[in-house]
């Protein structure tokens, strides 16, 4: 399997909203109730995929597996924070969550950062342990329509 990373561009709107639907629906839903899964993800409408077309807080990227986009990432380098990484169902445990986030980090050391943080998932713990990132708090994050689910906040220092 030949992954390829390349950056997000406006027309990729959808196809990040639709990766990010599959991961949450197919793989976090294990550890959120339902309406947590609802609302962190909810039925993709086109003032979602206008709103991610005209956010540019963050920076984003596709992972290509032979040309199919497999999982989509974000970072926001003013922010020092590392705002998604989430993998096809079909594509996950095959490192590709591994190479988006080390893409995001060089993005960020680029830009000078020296620490990132990531509000995670209950789901994503274990993964961003296996990379380096420690456990700063638990707590909650509040989604973008108000509702707040269980996360982790951690933090790594970048080299």
């Amino acid at each position: 399997m030949s992954i390829s990373i390349r950056p997000f561009n406006p027309g990729d709107a959808e196809v990040f909203l639709r990766v990010h639907h599959a991961a949450v629906r197919g793989i976090a839903a294990n550890d959120y109730s339902a309406s947590i899964i609802n609302a962190w993800a909810p039925v993709i409408q086109a003032a979602h995929i206008e709103h991610v077309k005209a956010d540019l807080t963050g920076e984003r990227i596709l992972a290509l597996s032979d040309g199919e986009v497999a999982g989509v990432g974000e970072v926001a380098p003013e922010l020092s924070e590392l705002r998604a990484c989430y993998v096809v169902p079909g594509f996950a445990r095959k490192g590709i969550g591994r190479q988006i986030v080390a893409e995001l980090e060089q993005i960020a050391r680029s830009r000078g950062v020296l620490r990132l943080w990531v509000d995670s998932s209950l789901t994503a713990e274990a993964f961003y342990m296996r990379l380096g990132y420690s456990v700063r708090q638990r707590g909650e994050h509040i989604l973008g329509n108000g509702i707040a689910m269980a996360c982790v906040t951690m933090e790594k220092t970048l080299q």
